[in-house]
């Protein structure tokens, strides 16, 4: 029996890049929120202005292949995020696919903005 939930990821997910060092993996996946209670927003108040704090579910075949997440970025509809945690899913045994938790990547502005 083939894996049906890559086979739903294929047909229905979000077009998705995986970047870690110089591996380009291209893939379908899907993200959702982390839909929780606050008795806030979903940010950080930072001496520059507020810093979004939302995490992100995410679901990719069990093929992408991540050495580590500290050094990878997923890149979906041209937002970049970085990996929070990442664990197989298995059923009967065998990996389904894998899920995770996403944060958004933040903005590298060393040089000044």
């Amino acid at each position: 029996m083939g894996n049906n939930f890559n086979g739903i990821l294929q047909s229905y997910g979000e077009d998705t890049v995986v970047t870690e060092e110089s591996r380009v993996q291209r893939t379908r996946s899907f993200i959702q929120p982390v839909i929780e209670k606050r008795t806030k927003g979903p940010w950080e108040i930072t001496p520059l202005g507020r810093r979004d704090t939302s995490l992100f579910y995410w679901f990719c075949p069990d093929g992408v292949e991540i050495d580590s997440t500290e050094r990878a970025v997923v890149t979906i509809a041209g937002t970049d995020y970085v990996i929070m945690e990442l664990k197989p899913y298995r059923f009967g045994g065998k990996v389904s696919h894998m899920e995770g938790v996403l944060a958004l990547k933040e903005v590298d502005c060393s040089d000044g903005i």
